[in-house]
This record gives structure tokens, sequence and C-alpha cells, in this order.
């Protein structure tokens, strides 16, 4: 059974999660804070962890990099509220394996939570690599598989760009028949 860690400070969230993990084998614990959830970390490993970034006591980044430093092979998902181009590199730069903003649908979310624990490549933490961003500009190195190029389509979509939605969604899309192209040849 797969074990799922949800850290985030708002009850909804959890219920909300918990509702969406019913039909699936897998378990979850909860933490309301950062020190709570790096504590259960500590505890015992989990194959999944999902944070919120904005917490009492240390932040969903802060945990993260904790997190990396404990138990290395722990995929985490960090999602957010208050989604900003800074903490969407700040995720990959620690190598979060997804980031979405709140609100979310379940569906999507549990897409990705499976993603995450289908996921069976003892390298995903280098799929991919920030080597260098500005506010206008970010360049990445991306290992040559497609669940990879679909990663990076997510964490292009919440960079959250002065375009209107139409055009992101275009880049994004274009974005990613690139990167699949260029995996395929």
């Amino acid at each position: 059974m797969k074990t799922i860690l949800v850290v985030d400070d708002d009850p909804v969230v959890h219920q909300l999660l918990a509702a969406v993990l019913a039909s699936y084998d897998w378990q979850m614990e909860s933490a309301y804070d950062g020190a709570e959830g790096l504590e259960c970390v500590r505890r015992k490993p989990y194959d999944l962890v999902l944070t919120d970034v904005r917490m009492p006591c240390m932040d969903g980044l802060e945990l993260l990099g904790r997190i990396r430093e404990l138990r290395p092979d722990t995929k985490v998902m960090v999602m957010t509220a208050e989604s900003t181009p800074d903490s969407v590199i700040a995720s990959i730069r620690q190598q979060a394996f997804i980031y979405f903003s709140k609100p979310f649908s379940p569906s999507a979310v549990a897409e990705m939570m499976e993603q995450a624990l289908q996921s069976s490549s003892p390298s995903w933490q280098d799929d991919i690599e920030v080597f260098s961003a500005i506010p206008q500009w970010i360049s990445l190195r991306v290992r040559c598989r497609p669940e990879v190029a679909t990663r990076v389509l997510h964490f292009l979509r919440e960079m959250k760009m002065d375009l209107p939605a139409q055009e992101r969604e275009d880049i994004a899309t274009a974005f990613h028949e690139l990167l699949l192209n260029a995996i395929e040849y």
C-alpha cells in the first residue's frame, strides 16, 4: 500500500484529498504545519508528500528542502494558493515532482499523484534541472522521457506569465510538442 502525507494548515484540503484518495488503495496521513510534517517524515518514509507552500512554523519550500536532506528519494508535490514564478522555480531547483495551484480539480490532483506514484525511474530527481532563471528567462536541462515532458509542461503552466490565458496555453502546448519531438527524434 502506498503511503501519502498531506501537509497543509487547511483542514478542508485534507478532507478533499481524503475523499479523492478513498477510491485508491493508498494510505493518507495528515500534518497541519511544516514542523509536524517534518517530524512525520523523520519517523517514517512516505511514497509521496503533498505540501502547501504557506504554513505556520515552516513553509512548504523549506519543508521540501529538509525532506531532500532526510529522505532524498521521497517524491514531493508542492501546492499553493499563491503561485509565483519564484516559488515554481524554487520547487524545480529543490526537485519537487510537480507543482500545482489551488483551487485544484480533485481528478487532476489524483492523476498527478498516480503519475508520481507510478514513476519508477531511479533518477527522477535529475529529470529537470534549472541552469539559470531570471524574471524573463529560464534555462532547463530535461531528461529525454515523455513523462518528464509532461512534468515540464505542468511546471510551465504554473509560471504565471503576463500573457492572456490562451496564449500561455498555446506556448505551453507548443513547448510540450517540441520536447516530445526532440525525444522521439
